[in-house]
């Protein structure tokens, strides 16, 4: 049974999950830095920085998910 191969569909939902996780990492970070520029009056710096620390999680969060699953 080990020497099966994967389910193709496995490997799309696998993908198209992370690939999600990363948006959403991403457009949450910039709706965080978004408020907080509207709030202090500082755009574009906040927004910036919510773009950049949400793709650094996202990244984060995919390297995480990926060694994860290699341990199966």
């Amino acid at each position: 049974m080990k020497n099966q191969p994967e389910n193709p569909w496995k490997i799309i939902g696998l993908f198209g999950s992370l690939g999600v996780e990363i948006l959403l990492f991403i457009v949450g970070g910039a709706w965080l830095g978004r408020f907080l520029d509207d709030r202090w009056g500082s755009f574009p710096t906040w927004t910036a920085t919510g773009l950049l620390g949400g793709m650094l999680l996202g990244g984060v969060s995919t390297v995480m998910a990926i060694r994860f699953l290699r341990k199966k």
